[in-house]
């Protein structure tokens, strides 16, 4: 049972910092950085929405597969500001969410110790 309860913990505490004004606020910054370069490699490479808003998210979470690449000097030069820029905000996005996620825990953790308190999602 105390398996259950943890991962119960884990879900709740990601659900609680999705709704975290920080975490929402730089997930909508990593989105409109991904849909402009998306829209540029769209004009410069000519590239279908899909696939530039694929090469967009997949530079920026620095994964990188090598299947799409720019191939204009305009294009490159794009995805070098974008990279460094889109880079840094992914990276603070991720780190954010993940620091909510542990002070979440932690607070569960807490109420878990003190019984007269309760989970803070039962309230």
């Amino acid at each position: 049972m105390r398996i259950v309860n943890a991962y119960a913990a884990l879900f709740f505490a990601v659900l609680t910092a999705f709704r975290t004004p920080r975490v929402q606020a730089l997930m909508v910054v990593c989105l409109l950085i991904a849909l402009v370069q998306s829209a540029l490699f769209m004009l410069i490479e000519h590239w279908r929405f899909l696939d530039a808003f694929y090469f967009s998210v997949v530079s920026m979470a620095t994964v990188g597969y090598g299947d799409l690449t720019p191939e204009t000097p305009l294009g490159k030069i794009c995805a070098i500001g974008f990279l460094v820029v889109g880079i840094g905000v992914f990276v603070l996005t991720v780190t954010s969410f993940a620091q909510a996620i542990l002070r979440e825990l932690a607070l569960s953790e807490d109420n878990d110790d003190d019984p007269d308190i309760g989970h803070r999602w039962d309230k």
